[in-house]
This record gives structure tokens, sequence and C-alpha cells, in this order.
């Protein structure tokens, strides 16, 4: 099975309907913006070098697994800096319970960053393995569900993909693939819209249920943000 993994939801498959993504742990709550993101069009923030994996902190924030380090975006004025400077780079993020953020140099050696004071320092994991809760691998041109118990059941994608995640309703996935397109599947698994993120490789895909957002990181280092739902591109 491919090591690409992405982090689909906090309850465990059965089918792509039953996905979930939980709601944040006790002690944070995600940031609700004034959104004035156009839902006809993809928004787009340069990071000044190049993202590989983002998620949403529970306090709002989204935390980008980048080649400076680990930065950390606004979700209301989209201001991004670098919080843990990394001279070898971010690769893969996960956040733990505390609000700390674990994250893979590209050596696969792992580090814990605190966001709060901008310092990292060796993790006790000896690699970032997949959380419990991790039920969708991306396998080539196939996402593998995995249920509670048994084999995965596989669902076709379009060619290419590089990064999935659920929907926070758990009615739909969105798959970034090496062309930089997202593309939607409802339950059924047919497709029911794409758009153009990025133009070249969507490295990972995420949603900001607060703020009804589809988030992904590729291209040419640029953060992409797009409106759910949204007026897919022709």
């Amino acid at each position: 099975m491919s090591a690409r993994l992405r982090l689909a939801g906090r309850v465990g498959l059965v089918a792509l309907a039953a996905v979930g993504l939980g709601g944040p742990p006790s002690g944070g709550s995600a940031a609700v913006c004034s959104d004035t993101l156009n839902e006809h069009r993809t928004h787009r923030i340069l990071l000044d070098g190049q993202g590989f994996d983002v998620l949403v902190h529970f306090d709002g924030r989204y935390v980008v697994a980048h080649s400076k380090g680990v930065l950390a975006v606004d979700a209301c004025t989209l201001a991004a800096e670098v919080r843990c400077r990394d001279r070898f780079g971010a690769r893969r993020l996960r956040l733990r319970d505390d609000g700390r953020v674990d994250y893979a140099r590209p050596d696969g050696t792992v580090r814990t960053c605190d966001l709060s004071a901008g310092r990292s320092r060796p993790s006790a994991l000896g690699e970032l393995p997949p959380t419990p809760a991790s039920r969708v691998w991306v396998d080539g041109d196939r996402a593998l569900v995995r249920p509670a118990s048994g084999e995965p059941r596989p669902l076709r994608l379009s060619e290419g993909a590089l990064s999935v995640a659920a929907s926070p309703d758990g009615t739909e996935l969105a798959v970034g693939d090496r062309d930089g397109r997202i593309t939607l599947y409802g339950a059924a698994g047919l497709p029911r819209g794409r758009y153009r993120a990025h133009g070249r490789n969507a490295y990972a895909v995420t949603y900001d249920a607060a703020n009804g957002r589809i988030l992904s990181v590729g291209g040419m280092g640029e953060l992409a943000l797009r409106r759910t739902p949204f007026t897919a591109d022709r």
C-alpha cells in the first residue's frame, strides 16, 4: 500500500457517508471569519517557498508544512509567519491534543513544534505514524476507505491523485491531483465538480469546517482556498 497518507477524519469509515471530522479538542475553538471569498474563484496566498501539508488547528489557524519549517496562517487575515523554522523543512503534520504540532522532516525524523513559543524540539516518535482515526489512503488512482474491520473498500479517483480529505459532514471526498486540480466526489463515489487550485501538484487538501472552505497546498508554493459549496470550473 502506498505511503501517501492523509487524515480523513476522527471516526472509522464503513462507507463514505459515515465519514466525520469531529470537533476540536476541549479548550480550543475555531476562528469564524467574516468571509469575503468569492465562491466563483480560487484564492491563492503565496508562501515564499513550497508547502507540502496543511491542517486546521483547533484555535482556527492554518498550519502548513513548508520548506522553511512550520508556518501558521491566520484564517481571517490570511497573514502567514514561520513559527518553527527548520533548515531541513517540514513535509508532514500531525496535530496533538495539547495544540502542539508534530512534523516530519524530509529524512523522516520527527520534531514537535510549539506554535505559541515558536520553538521545536526532537519528538519521542521515531516516525510520524497515521493516527488511529486515519481511514483513507491514496494509492495510485484509488482511495482506499478502511472500515472498522475487514478489507479496505477501493474508490476509483481521478488519475494522478496525491491527496484526499473528507468533508466535515461526511458527504464528499476532496481529492488533489498532480495537475493541481481538486475534484469532489459524492457519497456514491461519483465526481460532483472540480476546480483548478494550483498549476501542478496539489500535495495536501483539507476542510475548514468553521468557515466553509477547502484548503490545499502545492504548485509553486501557494495556499489555495475555495468556498463551499462552490461553482465548479468549466
